[in-house]
Formats: C-alpha cells, sequence, structure tokens
C-alpha cells in the first residue's frame, strides 16, 4: 500500500541522510586516531569510516542468516490460518446441514486439524523472532561499545581530547545505526516480503485461471469439422 510505500521510501532517505551527514565527521576523526598493535601504532585514512562500514555489514549479513527463513515461515502462517478461516466460515455457512446429520465430531476433528499448523508455525515464527530479537539486541550494544573501546586508547594516550571523543562516538554510532537500516528493520521487511510473495502467488492463478477459461471458450466457439 502507499502508507507502506512511504514508510519504507522515509526509512531510506533517513537512513542515507544520516550517513552522508555524520560519514564526513568520522572520516576526518579517523585521521587522529590510531590503533596501537605490537608496539606499533597502525592507522589510515577513513579507517573508521571504513571499519564502520564492514560492521554493518558483517551484522547486516548475520542477521540476514538467522532471519532468512522468516518470510516463508510468514508466508506459511498466511497460508495456514487462510485454511483455518475458510472451515470457519464453511461451518458456519452448513451448520444447519451438520446439525441434521451429526456431523459434529467430524467437523471438529477437521477443524482441529486445520488448527493444528498454526499453532506449530505460529510458534516457529516465535521462537525465530526471540533469536533476531536477541542477535539484534547485542549487535546494537556492541556498537555503542565500539567507539569507547577504540577512541577511549587515544584519549588515554593524549591523542585525542575527549570532546573530538565525544563527537567521534556520535559520529560513529549514527553512521553505524543509518548503515544498519536493514538490519534494525528486518522483521518489518520479512512481512512485506511474505506478504508480497501471497499476492504475487494469488494474481499467478487468477492469470491462469483467465487464460485457461479464455482458451475453453475459444474451443467451444470452434466449428465443427466438416463433414467428409
Amino acid at each position: 500500500s502507499t502508507s507502506i510505500k512511504q514508510a519504507l521510501t522515509l526509512g531510506l532517505m533517513q537512513a542515507g541522510i544520516t550517513v552522508g551527514g555524520f560519514l564526513t565527521s568520522l572520516w576526518v576523526i579517523s585521521d587522529k586516531v590510531s590503533i596501537p598493535i605490537g608496539g606499533h601504532d597502525y592507522s589510515w585514512t577513513g579507517w573508521l569510516a571504513q571499519a564502520t562500514l564492514a560492521y554493518a555489514i558483517f551484522g547486516t549479513g548475520l542477521v540476514h542468516k538467522v532471519g532468512q527463513k522468516l518470510p516463508a515461515m510468514l508466508r506459511r502462517q498466511q497460508k495456514y490460518e487462510a485454511d483455518f478461516e475458510f472451515g470457519m466460515a464453511r461451518i458456519r455457512e452448513n451448520s444447519q446441514s451438520i446439525t441434521a446429520f451429526r456431523g459434529e465430531n467430524a467437523e471438529k476433528a477437521a477443524l482441529k486439524e486445520k488448527y493444528v499448523p498454526v499453532y506449530d508455525n505460529w510458534l516457529e515464527i516465535i521462537k525465530r523472532r526471540k533469536l533476531m530479537g536477541w542477535f539484534q539486541s547485542y549487535y546494537g550494544e556492541a556498537a555503542d561499545l565500539f567507539p569507547f573501546l577504540v577512541l577511549g586508547m587515544s584519549v588515554a594516550a593524549g591523542d585525542m581530547s575527549y570532546g573530538t571523543m565525544v563527537q567521534g562516538r556520535i559520529a560513529l554510532g549514527n553512521v553505524q545505526r543509518g548503515l544498519s537500516w536493514v538490519a534494525n528493520a528486518y522483521d518489518f521487511l520479512a512481512n512485506q516480503k511474505a506478504t508480497a510473495d501471497r499476492l504475487t502467488t494469488f494474481t499467478a492463478a487468477i492469470e491462469k485461471s483467465n487464460r485457461d477459461l479464455a482458451y475453453n471458450n475459444r474451443t467451444e466457439e470452434l466449428p465443427p469439422p466438416a463433414p467428409r
């Protein structure tokens, strides 16, 4: 729908503006920070920005690894719920016939059979979302600690003021959040993909049915073969 497209567009625009606005500051601060390894200080132009980009790509890849099954699970959930709702509607429409022929137990068993996959699949979705939420939480916390670990060493060595460290932490955090928009919005995107796949399948089935109907109509309109 229009509101969903607007939400996606605004989210991407906000992420892009955030990254663009703070990336320059992070790039400049990178020249003031070095990494002490084995008694030597290592630094190169824009390394903080590059490290943040690598961290965001790594985190987004892991989020996708954890949640890549979620769209298919949500699509199955929609199918199972639709089957269950159709079964309830059919019972409501034929309640008098079911009562007259004493088919309550059979219909109850059939409805229960349709509900089992709804329940089981929903539990799997909850477990998958719980795992994703756990990972996203630790991913975000690690991103908040990273600036202090990297920039704190420069402050302790006297190469950077505390104010510059705070500026770098703000810039790094905003760039990381902007680059991690997909990871943070993965559940929302998975829901939209499941809905889109369901509608695409439904549209394809309707188009196939229309083609078959048109073909059958043309076949019926053909004149009979001439006698020999």
